[in-house]
């Protein structure tokens, strides 16, 4: 079964968004000792990525590609660390195997290094075979995502020992790199790129949470709140899901311009191109999958037919004159196309919102889709590409909610310097601006009960903040 990059969008969504939970879930109580500490008089004197007057001219793709290239040659080592990812991430500091750690993630240090000679880069191109894949798109591969991941991991632990170490500057630089490293692995049209670039972002804010429990840790706040929002901009790969599916099907697009013999050909590498990769994929099962058998059906049903030809003068707004002479099989691909645009841009728009209220959306949504599987009149490109938009959509708000919730526990750290170690009544007292959850735009959940707190959200997306905090004595 062949890889296909979009076709399997839904897929992908799905096992990123399960990969990233196990990793961090965020539904778990967490308990977080903070250590106090004010706002640094430069309040920007320890910024998240890399500073302006230390990045070059140059494309940063080319040096990602050189990492991933290192870490290929590394397939033993990366192997047998992968086996010990979850103690080296999940261990409390205390009981972080420190010398173990170091010896593995130094095998690494040139593929490291050249993440974070990439990271400094100011832009980043990955130049993708879109054009030139054409009909063949959805089988572009993207074997460096998976590279880029592992060593992202591996930069996870080297940034948790420079942590145990008390080496806070090169702590904050390794986390610059993953931050950057981030948003330029999301800067590309195709969706998986967007989730990686989430899922790395999201690994590397995991450390800022440890690094808020340091002793020696300095307050990021506005080091957090001076992070772009959204952090990872996932609309450009959203708006490119919106038309993949015509540059895989042409036919669709041109259906206007071609007739007679030259649509009935379209029409057949339309129904060839939709089985191949049906066939390839997974998840193809049911009635709206069957396309050959429903197409071919109406094609020899003259009530169908007539039945076409009258949605394609209304709904498309063609003249009867021109309805009449369209060839069958040019007036089927014209409502396949005018079905698959609308249910598609009915999905797209709640992408616009915030989570909160798209999640209404999209319910809706999917609940209409259902009926219209039972009638047989779902669209399998809907099926296989759209549901998955949903999840998407769920992941950047979580990211975003995660930055938030990290700029609250260092506005903690500040109000408990200044307050003997004190946490606040509600986080109204805090002397520094409170955000709120970006996921539902409502305030974060704050309790305080005695000498802790908790901070909670409740917005609907799969997996919840649930830190319980107290302060470092």
């Amino acid at each position: 079964m062949k890889n296909l990059v979009l076709w399997n969008s839904v897929v992908v969504v799905s096992m990123l968004v399960g990969q990233m939970a196990a990793a961090q879930d965020e539904s778990k109580e967490v308990t977080v000792e903070i250590n106090p500490a004010a706002v640094p008089k430069a309040a920007l004197e320890n910024p998240l990525l890399p500073p302006r007057l230390e990045t070059t001219q140059g494309n940063a793709a080319l040096l990602y590609l050189r990492a991933a290239t290192m870490s290929a040659n590394l397939k033993t080592e990366l192997s047998e660390f992968r086996k010990k990812l979850k103690q080296y991430l999940d261990s409390p500091i205390k009981d972080f195997p420190i010398e173990e750690a170091r010896k593995d993630v130094a095998v690494f240090d040139n593929a490291l290094g050249e993440l974070r000679h990439a990271a400094r880069r100011r832009q980043c191109e990955w130049q993708l075979p879109i054009e030139e894949s054409g009909t063949q798109l959805y089988y572009v591969l993207l074997p460096e995502m998976q590279a880029l991941r592992d060593l992202s991991r591996v930069l996870a632990v080297r940034i948790r020992i420079e942590i145990h170490d008390g080496r806070i500057d090169a702590a904050i630089d390794s986390l610059q790199t993953g931050f950057a490293m981030g948003r330029h692995i999301a800067d590309a049209p195709f969706m998986i790129n967007a989730l990686v670039g989430v899922a790395v972002t999201q690994l590397t804010a995991e450390r800022v949470l440890e690094l808020a429990q340091s002793e020696q840790s300095p307050n990021l706040y506005w080091s957090l709140t001076a992070l772009p929002r959204p952090f990872i901009d996932m609309q450009r790969s959203l708006e490119f899901e919106t038309i993949s599916s015509l540059i895989v099907f042409p036919e669709l697009v041109r259906a206007d311009t071609v007739t007679g013999d030259a649509s009935r050909i379209d029409f057949e590498n339309f129904l060839t191109r939709f089985d191949e990769l049906a066939g390839d994929s997974t998840g193809t099962t049911g009635p709206e999958f069957e396309l050959r058998k429903r197409l071919v059906g109406t094609l020899k049903d003259d009530t169908a037919m007539k039945n076409v030809r009258s949605f394609v003068k209304n709904e498309g707004e063609y003249s009867d004159k021109v309805v009449q002479a369209m060839v069958p099989t040019q007036a089927v691909m014209i409502r396949e196309r005018i079905l698959f645009t609308r249910l598609r841009d009915g999905m797209f728009i709640h992408s616009f919102l915030p989570f909160d209220k798209a999640q209404a959306g999209f319910n809706a949504w999917a609940a209409n889709y259902e009926k219209l599987k039972e009638t047989g009149e779902g669209l399998p490109l809907i099926a296989l590409l759209l549901p998955g938009i949903n999840q998407a959509c769920g992941v950047r708000a979580r990211l975003q909610r995660r930055i938030a919730s990290l700029r609250i526990i260092e506005a903690l750290r500040a109000y408990a310097i200044a307050n003997n170690g004190k946490l606040p009544e509600s986080l109204s007292d805090l002397g520094l601006p409170v955000p709120n959850n970006p996921a539902d735009e409502k305030p974060f959940a704050y309790a305080r009960l005695e000498n802790e707190a908790t901070l909670r959200t409740n917005d609907g997306t799969r997996f919840q903040i649930h830190y319980r905090i107290r302060v470092r004595q």
